[in-house]
């Protein structure tokens, strides 16, 4: 559960201006760098599944929807993707690309940090290393380092000569840190995990290693955006389930939702401007992840407080998006499939009662366990999203059916967008007691209102908090929203941020100084018929979830 402070305790609201991007000239080139590693040459290095099939699958995506020709996509596969072949294609991108043009780099594959248990390399704190195959898994710890691709080593200044040449770009990154985990870089497990640094461009302005600890510095770039699978604290998952991916084959889940929203980019465009904004795709992106319940959110950087290239609003793909093929949506309505695992017959004749549920067995959406006298609700990645009794077992489902709602269906007739990001380096994931924020921006002018759909069923509201917060939010003014504390219960909060470009009735002094709606009152009906609107060009919302633990695992090393 998130809980606001007053405003005398939050960060005021504060402008930024953000810079334009001019448009593409027409001879400008899209030229794309791939590299995937699923082999390693050492075998002390675990072999990944998804890593080939997410370079062919995104080459092919590229091609039919992104509008980039085949010949100007170079793919570096397993044997081919060693520490000098990867340096030496993006400075060949840096050296054959001209100002105007467009270049996206994709790395997939293993990865270390600071933070990685079993190697413990003297790495930048703020930075990451992606593993060639040729990385000298066996060697000294001097040859480890030389081995890998540093960020804020190797990778900075070649990405910053190609941002000087004020050419266009977004670097993709399929993988995480190894922070939060006790599996190790060599350690074979069921669920695999890419132990790539998830915020590989965020430190590269480290031209040295600094000590743990050191702020962040400011993101570098004015032409070069970073999508990634994950935070610095967070693992993302290299999905081998041929239930779960697009094609059937291994991917990435970061990259299967990837590819999913490439094929329906019209649908990303959340303001129908013709054109997909590296917000747009961010956002869309995130949104499938969630749906698809996996434990590890998406970060764009910039963030938006530090966007001083207006890289939010850049073109992902600069060319309008191309029809495809529509993937099947959920209709409206459509079920959560729900197993109970275990003998319960008075919760199955509960879920068998609710409108909106059914009972499942094998694929589900969410999973009821009940254990030493709690109730626990499971998400279909394992992750708690609630634990309590019958009663407020039935308010968390219905809750989470008007959640999943939200994130599949999409608003057909939103006009314009709203970006909200938890502010930081810090991933989704907070313990009790933690402080979090929130940054939110909508490119018209509009009403602001954020809401914490809390675990156990109730609608909180964040922001507006004071009575100056019922006015108008300018178009691009980022607002931040900071000290909500992390308080029980505990589990998934889902945090829905919406604009209103005309007040609605209910957006008065009722949503103030914390208000609280619990499920089954008229507030409540209210407030989720507001948000849940299909069809409404006065409403643009997101969804962003966050989890809260009572406390986090031994050797946390904190969020900084």
């Amino acid at each position: 559960m998130l809980t606001s402070c007053p405003l005398w305790c939050r960060l005021a609201l504060f402008a930024l201006a953000l810079g334009s991007v001019a448009a593409a000239p027409a001879e400008a080139v899209k030229r794309a760098l791939l590299v995937g590693i699923g082999n390693y040459a050492d075998p002390r290095v675990s072999d990944l599944q998804g890593p080939p099939h997410d370079v062919a699958a995104l080459r092919g995506a590229l091609v039919a929807h992104g509008g980039f020709a085949p010949q100007d996509i170079t793919v570096l596969l397993d044997d081919q993707a060693t520490r000098r072949r990867i340096l030496g294609a993006i400075a060949a991108l840096g050296k054959t690309s001209q100002s105007g043009d467009f270049v996206l780099i994709y790395l997939s594959g293993h990865g270390t940090s600071a933070f990685d248990p079993t190697l413990l390399l003297p790495l930048p704190h703020h930075s990451g290393a992606f593993v060639p195959v040729d990385f000298a898994a066996s060697g000294a710890q001097a040859e480890q380092l030389d081995s890998l691709v540093i960020g804020a080593r190797d990778l900075r200044p070649l990405l910053q000569a190609i941002d000087d040449k004020q050419v266009r770009g977004l670097v993709l990154i399929d993988s995480c840190y190894s922070q939060h985990t006790s599996r190790a870089l060599y350690a074979p497990a069921v669920t695999v995990y890419r132990m790539l640094g998830a915020e590989l461009t965020a430190g590269l302005e480290d031209t040295t290693f600094e000590a743990a600890g050191a702020a962040a510095p400011p993101y570098p770039y004015r032409h070069l955006a970073t999508l990634t699978a994950s935070s610095k604290k967070e693992l993302a998952i290299d999905e081998t389930d041929p239930g779960r991916t697009l094609d059937g084959k291994p991917h990435g889940a970061f990259t299967d939702s990837l590819l999913r929203t490439l094929r329906q980019m019209g649908g990303a465009d959340a303001n129908h401007d013709g054109t997909v904004s590296n917000g747009e795709l961010f956002a869309a992106v995130r949104a499938r992840m969630s749906a698809a319940g996996y434990a590890h959110s998406p970060q764009l950087l910039p963030l938006p407080g530090e966007d001083s290239g207006g890289l939010q609003d850049q073109a992902a793909f600069p060319s309008p998006p191309q029809p495809a093929a529509a993937e099947p949506q959920p209709r409206v309505g459509a079920p959560l499939r729900v197993e109970v695992q275990g003998e319960a017959p008075r919760l199955t004749t509960l879920i068998q009662e609710t409108a909106g549920l059914v009972l499942a067995s094998g694929t589900h959406d969410l999973r009821v366990v009940r254990a030493d006298g709690v109730i626990r609700l499971l998400s279909a990645a394992g992750d708690l999203v609630f634990a309590g009794d019958e009663a407020t077992l039935l308010q968390a489902l219905r809750q989470q059916l008007w959640v999943q709602q939200l994130l599949r269906i999409p608003n057909a007739a939103q006009r314009f967008q709203i970006d909200v990001r938890m502010d930081g380096y810090c991933g989704e994931t907070f313990e009790a007691g933690d402080v979090l924020g929130f940054s939110t921006r909508m490119d018209e002018t509009a009403h602001l209102l954020l809401v914490d759909a809390a675990p156990d069923g109730a609608l909180r509201i964040l922001y507006p908090y004071h009575e100056r917060e019922l006015a108008a939010v300018q178009g691009g003014q980022p607002v931040q929203v900071g000290n909500i504390h992390v308080t029980p219960p505990f589990g998934i909060d889902y945090v829905v941020a919406a604009g209103f470009i005309r007040r609605p009735s209910l957006y008065d002094a009722r949503l103030l100084n914390g208000a609280a709606f619990a499920p089954g009152t008229a507030g409540h009906r209210e407030l989720m018929a507001l948000l849940q609107a299909a069809d409404d060009p006065n409403l643009a919302r997101q969804v962003v979830r966050v989890v809260t633990v009572p406390s986090r695992a031994p050797g946390f090393r904190g969020c900084d």
